[in-house]
């Protein structure tokens, strides 16, 4: 489930709408705590932190590693091509 840009012009309400869609296509509440935000700007850092959500970092996008680092996610990655340590960072297991 997600929300996207065109889902609301301020993004710090893009968490909330991403977690009312899952609500509502699984008939399950979920908490802020068990969202996480995948991203690779500051800003959808602190999209996640608006939310009360984890946040991925990723550095695929134009801020550099060391940016989002300050930004400090919750994990950070340079690219999703290890899935399994992905899945690991939001407590999952392949």
């Amino acid at each position: 489930f997600g929300s996207y840009g065109d889902d609301h012009h301020d993004r710090n309400e893009l968490g909330p709408i991403a977690i009312t869609r899952a609500e509502q296509s699984t008939g399950k509440n979920y908490s802020p705590d068990q969202v996480y935000v995948l991203g690779d700007t500051p800003k959808d850092i602190h999209c996640a932190r608006a939310a009360g959500a984890k946040v991925i970092a990723v550095a695929t996008g134009g801020a550099s590693r060391a940016e989002l680092e300050s930004h400090a996610p919750d994990a950070l990655f340079d690219d999703l091509t290890d899935t399994a340590a992905v899945l690991q960072a939001m407590g999952l297991t392949v």
